[in-house]
């Protein structure tokens, strides 16, 4: 997720402000970024197939947030991925599901910490995760 070694690339043109100084813009969110924090305290629900809202809550939380001060959101979603970033797709796979299955271990074994921590690192947000938060989003305008 993100461009590795973006941020002190462009850390000299950047300056650290309040979000309320963002009040009355339009402010572009890349909503994937948040859509997996939200699921880090949903992972294992989601990956046993168990229903679960909290990590669209998440999303509907910080969007609230910007709205109350008068910032307007656009969410971003990712698009088709780019010719580049296809070898790096199959490696990514297999680094999830080998977490996943380690996870499953981990809990096994009564490591319920380290578990939790795989298993956050190999949640996919996939189409199904996607639409609900569209939905959620179409709904409340």
């Amino acid at each position: 997720m993100g461009i590795k070694g973006l941020l002190p690339f462009v850390s000299e043109y950047a300056r650290k402000i309040r979000l309320e100084d963002l009040s009355g813009k339009v402010y572009g969110i890349d909503v994937f970024g948040w859509l997996y924090k939200g699921t880090y305290s949903c992972a294992y629900e989601l990956e046993i197939g168990q229903p679960t809202t909290q990590h669209i809550e998440y999303v509907e939380r910080r969007l609230k947030q910007l709205i109350t001060i008068q910032i307007k959101p656009v969410l971003v979603f990712d698009g088709i991925t780019p010719n580049l970033k296809l070898p790096v797709i199959p490696r990514r796979r297999e680094r999830r599901s080998k977490n996943r299955d380690n996870a499953f271990k981990m809990f096994e074994e009564g490591n319920s910490r380290k578990g939790a921590a795989l298993m956050k690192s190999a949640i996919s947000i996939d189409y199904k995760i996607f639409i609900e938060l569209v939905k959620v989003c179409v709904e409340k305008g």
